[in-house]
């Protein structure tokens, strides 16, 4: 037992008329008996030293507190008030050891159904997003006609990971987009993570950065004044471009 009730009132009644050592002594004695939660043994030397009574009037005061208090039986020395408030302890600890499983389980309950109610709103925002999200219309497309026997042709899957640096500079060397580029969009993609159907976008997205050097450089000749080579690059890969294409003869990804 960890700790035992101690009743004043009960205790001082029953050991009033005790000596002052008596009355420790009897104190030590139940104390020793609800540690151990099982009789005192017979061998009062034993007793004697475990409650450090030394003296002939201890040892004396020892036997006689045995005699008035306890039961002497086979196994030792039995105490009735001591065995009904060990058994009253054992009780209210299993009662209390069960309530506290009961109190984990429903604690356990309580997290999963929480953490099932967050998946679920997961799980419908996810949803919601899928079923609102428009796909890119034919204005998000470049117009531009390649001969494929020249340059190949430019398959623009869907992909959601992120492409290998290695694999948009294939793409733009196929494209025949100016490679620094490529080291742009990678970084581009690196920063605001993968989307749909790259391919397409980067397509978009080096057309728009040429148009806007080609504004910027106005038809060219800033650039060559300049000698910006990369300005220079854009602008003859637009020009090519506008003399292959048929119809408007603009590149005009956007709208």
């Amino acid at each position: 037992m960890k700790y035992y009730k101690h009743h004043i009132g009960d205790f001082d009644q029953s050991t009033r008329h005790l000596t002052r050592i008596e009355r420790s002594i009897y104190r030590d004695l139940i104390e020793l008996y609800y540690d151990t939660e099982k009789p005192l043994p017979l061998d009062l030397n034993y007793l004697c030293r475990k409650i450090i009574a030394r003296s002939d009037e201890e040892r004396t005061s020892v036997q006689q507190v045995l005699n008035e208090f306890f039961t002497k039986v086979p196994d030792g020395w039995y105490h009735d008030r001591c065995e009904e408030e060990i058994e009253t302890y054992h009780n209210n600890q299993s009662k209390r050891s069960e309530a506290g499983k009961a109190s984990a389980e429903a604690r356990k309950q309580r997290k999963e159904k929480a953490l099932n109610k967050r998946s679920t709103s997961v799980e419908q925002a996810s949803n919601k997003r899928a079923t609102n999200h428009k796909p890119l219309t034919t204005n998000h497309k470049p117009i531009i006609e390649r001969d494929s026997a020249k340059r190949g042709s430019i398959t623009c899957a869907r992909e959601d990971a992120l492409p290998s640096l290695p694999d948009v500079v294939s793409f733009f060397s196929a494209a025949k987009l100016p490679i620094y580029q490529a080291e742009q969009y990678y970084a581009h993609l690196s920063r605001d993570g993968p989307i749909p159907d790259w391919r397409a976008n980067a397509m978009v997205w080096a057309i728009d950065n040429i148009n806007k050097h080609k504004r910027t450089n106005h038809a060219g000749n800033t650039a060559q004044q300049n000698g910006d080579p990369h300005a220079i690059a854009n602008w003859k890969f637009v020009e090519a471009c506008e003399q292959q294409h048929t119809g408007t003869g603009k590149i005009n990804p956007r709208k």
